[in-house]
């Protein structure tokens, strides 16, 4: 395979971003291909048109829906939200440094004597402008580093709601694929109460033993415990989706759910893949590791800055008025203009100490991003590795579950005719049961799986109102 330095794939991944990453990032082994892709195509972006989310090539209305609740009311996502209009007012702080600093005071005074001297007002007034000099980029530094967290703090958010919209994506899923299997239980069901009436009728008649109707009265309860089993996770499963939407259960119904599609309808996206680097440009938690990697180098440079000596330069305006026994004084204005240099002798190693915390955070943050680029790699690899199982398992119980459709024809049509047992007959109902389960729940786990890869490959939702 062909090998790429991480550091290479930063830089691909920085032409969206124009934020400078450190290149002193351990290489590592960038495939040119996935493991489990197998001859799958490559390619840049999903086929057909998905700019409304990725969700859509499921061609799934509900599950539209359902998202763009999540999208808008989660309260995680609120709070990322947030978390970005924090990070613009840091942002502002840090510009303002660059910025002369205005201040203005006035005041009067009121002046008696007990002699005969007049009494007099005096009035006064003035402005002070001071401004930092950045003379070696320090306060550059510390805007650049605000900048490249705010940039950081956006791609957090747009991870937060691409995770929100698998989160939702799947549990739509799952909750069709228990809709089906309620489905299933209940026509279940209802054969168990017709095969109890079946032989309770020849046990009546002779033709069997208690045995016999015991058995199938016990399946007959089972599969009645089953359905309220599965009633119970179906309303625990939307309880789950209701603290996704961000409203209480009470306010969520999933009527609408009942009598529409099951999963197995739900449209299979084809499984084109990306080329790795890609990937790494697209994610968001990759370009946030990449930004608050900026931002530490900025940091750096803003701490070294603070070793050196600061230049201050001000003006410092007054004017002072006066009345005395009524008579107006001149204004008198003065004007000076003071000019500081600073430079700290003795800080007890506070400010190299800073230094050193700057250089070992940005250390975390490389190995971090290290981390965040093999953790991508093997979210697609799991994702592929899934549906390239789940595809070929679910092949093989669609197989399973026509021979067992007509193994219980065949067994119910011979337990009329005295031909077979009731366990026979019993037996073959429960592999059918199983049958049909395994295929929804198989053709599930697909679908969630095709979603994990879609999302793993960073095709991050529209962009949601703060």
């Amino acid at each position: 395979m062909k090998k790429l330095s991480l550091a290479v794939v930063a830089a691909l991944a920085l032409s969206a971003c124009a934020t400078e990453v450190p290149t002193a990032v351990k290489p590592i082994t960038a495939p040119s291909g996935w493991r489990a892709g197998g001859d799958a195509p490559l390619a840049d972006s999903l086929p057909g048109s998905v700019s409304e989310g990725w969700w859509t090539a499921f061609d799934d209305p509900e599950m539209d829906v359902v998202v763009a609740e999540a999208l808008e009311g989660n309260f995680d996502l609120r709070a990322a939200g947030a978390r970005v209009q924090q990070a613009q007012a840091v942002l502002r702080s840090q510009a303002s440094n660059l910025m002369p600093q205005v201040n203005a005071s006035g005041g009067g005074s009121y002046r008696t004597y007990l002699d005969d001297r007049a009494s007099g007002r005096s009035f006064d007034a003035g402005i002070g402008i001071n401004y930092t000099v950045d003379l070696w980029g320090g306060l550059a530094a510390a805007e650049r580093a605000a900048a490249a967290d705010l940039a950081a703090t956006e791609q957090d958010r747009a991870a937060t709601a691409l995770d929100l919209s698998l989160a939702v994506a799947q549990l739509h899923l799952q909750h069709r694929a228990l809709l089906d299997r309620l489905a299933i239980a209940t026509d279940s069901l209802e054969t168990a109460e017709r095969l109890v009436g079946l032989v309770r009728s020849r046990y009546d008649a002779g033709a069997v033993s208690r045995l016999d109707l015991s058995l199938t009265e016990t399946n007959f309860y089972n599969e009645r415990a089953s359905v309220e089993s599965l009633r119970q996770s179906l309303a625990e499963l939307e309880n789950s989706l209701s603290l996704l939407l961000g409203k209480p259960p009470a306010e969520i119904y999933f009527a609408h759910y009942r009598g529409s599609i099951g999963v197995l309808d739900v449209a299979t996206p084809p499984t084109v893949l990306s080329m790795p680097a890609s990937v790494l440009a697209r994610r968001p938690d990759i370009q946030s590791a990449e930004l608050r990697l900026a931002s530490a180098e900025a940091d750096i440079e803003a701490a070294r800055a603070a070793l050196l000596p600061s230049l201050t330069i001000g003006v410092d305006g007054r004017m002072v008025a006066e009345t005395i026994a009524g008579a107006f004084d001149p204004t008198r204005l003065a004007l000076a203009i003071p000019v500081a240099l600073a430079q700290a002798v003795f800080d007890g190693g506070r400010r190299q100490a800073n230094i050193d915390i700057a250089v070992a955070q940005r250390e975390q943050l490389l190995q971090n991003y290290g981390q965040a680029v093999l953790g991508a790699l093997v979210d697609v690899e799991d994702a592929l590795v899934a549906i390239r199982a789940l595809e070929r398992r679910e092949a093989s119980e669609r197989l399973a579950l026509d021979s067992a459709e007509q193994s219980f024809r065949l067994s119910e049509v011979q337990y009329g005719a005295g031909r077979t047992d009731s366990l026979t007959l019993l037996t073959a109902q429960q592999t059918l049961l199983r049958a049909r389960t395994s295929v929804i729940d198989t053709r599930s786990l697909r679908l969630q799986a095709i979603a994990a890869l879609y999302a793993a490959l960073g095709y991050t939702p529209p962009e949601v109102a703060v």
